[in-house]
């Protein structure tokens, strides 16, 4: 319909009598409307159905609107009476005209900005008493153009959903509809403590995910929880706790360093930048130094130790082998130039400037003091499991463990466990098809700057990895990478909870929704406010940005909530 009518009727008195009845019909173009008007007899009529206003609002903001100063089409479409000089075939078009248009004003016919004027009073009292209400998201979504949330008839048309494997996010919000991610990018969350990170995202995934993972698990709980289904349903399980080395698996890094004269300078280097969380970025110069003597180190133990392990190259630094490490490394015939060249230069300092050679000690036994515990050197002599049988069912799954709160303590031992890993997996492309091997780091920000994290999101896809990323708030990002927010920009998906206003992450992410321009008033207004994302309206929801979607807004499903899981959560690994 093209046209908004209205319909207006009034009895025909004279000295009493009832001379008859008069029907009009006012008529007026939306075409002619402005879009407030348009609105307010769109909604007037949808709350007087719904019986949120009664027939004397509905008609009150119908009237003046369509009415419109009598710019208005008007016909008279009934006109009953018993006396023939006042049937219509005797008026004029204007004698009928003039009549309706005196006996509106007569009744006091609203102007059309006082019919709109009541129609926005309740818009305004529903979306502020009743924000909940179907009306109100009616109008939200009406009321408003521009940016706006995922709907339910959007899911098609997005990469929600999508793939046979999906890592299953939250229940759309105001729906049934559980959405998931199947896609080959990487996720990141940003969510302080306590809103639900494991309890939402980690363990439903693990209790759920039939492919290989490797899980950063900074409390053990998701072992705990998770382990027991994993081990009957999926593949093999493997614990690594190095504060537990009764039970612990092995993991050896040295294993993964070539003695091959061509790669052992390299893998060295890497092992290296991994073992040494970088502190000082106003002067590097000791830190580098010192990861350059524990890559020297490194590569002789690969080289000329028949079983190398991190003890070796703590032996070196505490004096122990000093020499033998020297003399090997500049006149063995199995050293590299890279290899003879460092020694060199190493045992020339430690002649010439003992006290700065005892200092460049000093810091790498800084860097490597969780690998002096005992429990530690038990659980890194050996390898109980390869990255390359990550690709292979029954898939494994590696949970690397450490007691709450000792993350930074364990820093350099977890960055050599998970950027080992990623590393011997982007050594070969794989095959097609394969399941991707989901890892799960939890609180990555505190293992420091890490290249081979970076390196799994920008080309982790072709390799079958996928990284989903758990950090408190952006500020932990931005202060490791360089270019923190282009590299959460870079993920597939972007989880926000419970946004806080203190460090400005409730702002950067109601920037990002964007605004919705009023049809009422035509000003702009955010579509979160910074002060709603991080208050209580948003205690128990998450907001999803995905790479060609609409912002979705989705409800934390917690695990002990959902009954797809009671029988799965908790069981034993044997």
């Amino acid at each position: 319909m093209n046209t908004e009518v209205y319909y207006f009727g009034y009895k025909h008195i004279v000295h009493g009598s009832n001379f008859g009845e008069r029907l009009f019909k006012i008529m007026r173009p939306l075409n002619s409307m402005s879009d407030i008007e348009r609105e307010c007899c769109r909604f007037a009529r949808i709350l007087y159905v719904l019986g949120f206003i009664n027939a004397e609002v509905h008609d009150a903001i119908l009237r003046g609107i369509i009415y419109n100063n009598a710019n208005s089409s008007i016909q008279l479409i009934k006109f009953t009476t018993k006396y023939t000089y006042l049937s219509p075939e005797k008026m004029t078009k204007g004698d009928w005209r003039d009549t309706a248009i005196a006996q509106l004003t007569a009744a006091g016919v609203e102007r059309p900005e006082q019919s709109v004027a009541i129609a926005t009073t309740i818009f305004d009292q529903i979306l502020e008493n009743m924000p909940q209400s179907e009306p109100a998201a009616m109008l939200k979504a009406r009321l408003r153009a521009g940016n706006s949330w995922l709907s339910a008839e959007d899911i098609s048309e997005s990469p929600y959903n999508d793939g046979d494997v999906q890592l299953m996010l939250g229940t759309l919000a105001g729906t049934d509809i559980k959405l998931g991610y199947g896609g080959e990018g990487s996720l990141v969350t940003i969510a302080p403590s306590g809103s639900g990170k494991s309890q939402c995202h980690v363990i439903p995934n693990l209790l759920n995910y039939p492919g290989p993972v490797v899980v950063l698990d900074v409390k053990g709980e998701c072992f705990e929880k998770t382990a027991g289904w994993r081990a009957n349903n999926v593949g093999p399980v493997y614990r690594f706790a190095p504060f537990d080395p009764v039970s612990s698996a092995g993991f050896n890094p040295l294993t993964f360093v070539r003695s091959d004269p061509m790669y052992v300078w390299d893998d060295a280097v890497f092992l290296a930048d991994m073992l040494v969380v970088t502190q000082s970025k106003k002067d590097p110069t000791w830190e580098e130094t010192a990861k350059n003597l524990i890559a020297t180190i490194i590569a002789w133990a690969a080289i000329y130790k028949d079983e190398p392990d991190m003890q070796n190259v703590l032996d070196v630094l505490a004096n122990l082998e000093w020499q033998n490490f020297i003399d090997q490394s500049i006149e063995g015939e199995k050293s590299p130039q890279q290899l003879r060249r460092r020694a060199n230069s190493f045992a020339e300092t430690a002649d010439r400037v003992p006290k700065q050679m005892q200092g460049v000690l000093q810091e790498a036994n800084r860097h490597l003091s969780v690998w002096e515990f005992e429990s530690v050197a038990r659980v890194t002599d050996r390898s109980d499991w390869h990255p390359d049988s990550l690709r292979t069912a029954p898939y494994p799954s590696v949970y690397i463990c450490v007691e709450t709160g000792k993350t930074e303590t364990y820093a350099s031992l977890l960055r050599v466990m998970i950027g080992l890993q990623i590393r011997a997996l982007t050594k070969t492309l794989p095959e097609r098809g394969g399941m991707p091997i989901l890892f799960m780091l939890d609180e990555m920000p505190q293992l420091g700057f890490m290249r081979p994290v970076l390196e799994a999101l920008e080309i982790g896809r072709q390799y079958g990895i996928k990284a989903w990323m758990f950090a408190q708030n952006m500020g932990q990002i931005r202060t490791i990478y360089p270019d923190g927010d282009g590299m959460v920009g870079g993920c597939a998906v972007r989880i926000f909870m419970n946004p806080s206003l203190e460090d400005n992450t409730a702002q950067k992410v109601s920037e990002r929704l964007g605004v919705q321009e009023s049809v009422l008033d035509g000003k702009s207004y955010p579509l979160a406010e910074p002060t709603a994302l991080a208050g209580p309206e948003y205690k128990n929801l998450q907001i999803v940005f995905a790479t060609g979607a609409l912002p979705a807004k989705v409800s934390k499903d917690f695990v002990h909530s959902d009954p797809n899981y009671a029988d799965r959560i908790g069981l034993s690994t044997s």
